[in-house]
């Protein structure tokens, strides 16, 4: 009904401009309002609805910017370079008539993400991708826009873009005050870049993962790849505390990552030196009854029961 009585308002004729963006403002309002329910309907009446809102005012930038949207979201959900491509124009149209920064960052954001899935899924580069993160980051000073031109310097491989916007993202973040959750995750992402630049050595990426670690104590992925950096670098005892956190019930995670972590328990047990094989085979039941599916924990277990003799290796 509310449609349909939009979709009969006199626009045709010469209606004052303050009427038209009246009605546009409405429009648009419906719009989001569709949005919020969800609907595959909804999503299509949503598209109806930015639509009117554009033909009732071509210079609102809102319209664009909802559909540029719209078709982001299908596009990217299902791999639809014709629907990734609308999104790109609707997001160009609402740069041109953005007269806010705000309007201008978001239409930067859309068309950069727009642009990141069409090259990469047509294998091509992404830089034009990057100079819209780039044009938003300048607009917009906040922890999303350096963080996601970040990501996108990082799908490039452009480590050190990857690493200094991830810097001011971070800062960002603990300047809104932030959740322990949101900045432990950002950190973990610059300490997978950090790993794969020269200038760093294991020491600045272990500083990061504890700064994860302590940004969000409860997180088991922070504790977990902790853990796995000092497993790697063969301190010992780190791993076996980064672990054992991972796998206490006050600590966040999957089954299957606690599994992975009892069996790197197992692992530490049966081979570090002074380990205890008897607390190994322990562990690595613990690791097997939570990831049943995975074929390597039985065989884990059995080799440990044979080396530590006895009857059964059942």
């Amino acid at each position: 009904r509310a449609y349909q009585t939009v979709a009969s308002s006199p626009l045709a004729g010469p209606a004052p401009a303050t009427a038209r963006a009246n009605l546009a403002g409405l429009t648009t309002r419906l719009a989001h309002d569709a949005l919020e329910r969800g609907g595959a309907a909804d999503v299509v009446q949503a598209i109806r609805y930015f639509n009117l809102a554009r033909d009732a005012d071509p210079t609102n930038a809102e319209a664009p910017l909802g559909l540029g949207q719209i078709y982001l979201d299908g596009g990217t959900a299902a791999n639809d370079l014709a629907q990734l491509g609308r999104a790109e124009n609707a997001f160009s149209d609402a740069l041109a008539l953005s007269t806010q920064a705000s309007q201008k960052a978001a239409a930067y954001m859309g068309r950069g993400a727009a642009r990141s899935r069409i090259a990469s899924l047509n294998g091509t580069s992404a830089q034009a991708a990057i100079a819209d993160y780039q044009a938003a980051a300048q607009l917009a000073d906040s922890a999303e826009t350096f963080l996601v031109l970040a990501r996108s310097c990082k799908a490039s491989r452009d480590w050190q873009c990857a690493d200094e916007n991830f810097a001011r993202g971070i800062a960002r973040l603990q300047s809104e005050n932030a959740s322990g959750e949101a900045l432990s995750a950002a950190l973990l992402e610059q300490a997978e870049v950090r790993e794969r630049m020269s200038i760093y050595g294991p020491g600045d990426v272990r500083a990061l993962l504890q700064q994860a670690v302590n940004a969000a104590p409860a997180s088991g992925e922070a504790n977990m790849e902790l853990a796995r950096h000092d497993m790697a670098h063969e301190n010992w005892n780190g791993a076996e505390t980064g672990f054992k956190r991972v796998v206490q019930p006050s600590t966040t995670g999957s089954d299957l990552l606690k599994a992975e972590a009892y069996g790197a328990l197992a692992r530490l047990g049966a081979s570090r030196p002074g380990g205890n094989l008897e607390q190994a085979i322990g562990y690595i039941e613990l690791a097997a009854d939570l990831d049943k599916a995975n074929p390597d924990y039985p065989r884990e277990l059995c080799i440990a029961r044979i080396y530590r003799g006895g009857s059964s290796v059942a």
